[in-house]
């Protein structure tokens, strides 16, 4: 089924970006997506954090790798 995934960025007001729905992946397929976003938080470890599927749209053999958090230095 289709799926949606969030991103919160650090921007200077907080920003969670939502996307439309996507496209079905079959087992071990991925995908590659670029964000861009202005008005960015500056100094050592910004978060970036993107949830894939938060609604449980699609059944998964394994609901636990469905996040990451990476930060970031931001001049």
């Amino acid at each position: 089924g289709t799926w949606r995934f969030d991103a919160s960025v650090p921007t200077r007001t907080s920003y969670v970006f939502k996307s439309e729905p996507q496209q079905s992946l079959a087992p071990g397929d991925s995908i590659d997506y670029t964000l861009g976003f202005d008005r960015a938080k500056t100094g050592s470890d910004q978060p970036i954090s993107i949830t894939v599927d938060f609604s449980h749209a699609v059944p998964e053999s394994n609901e636990n790798n469905n996040n990451i958090t990476a930060s970031f230095n931001i001049l």
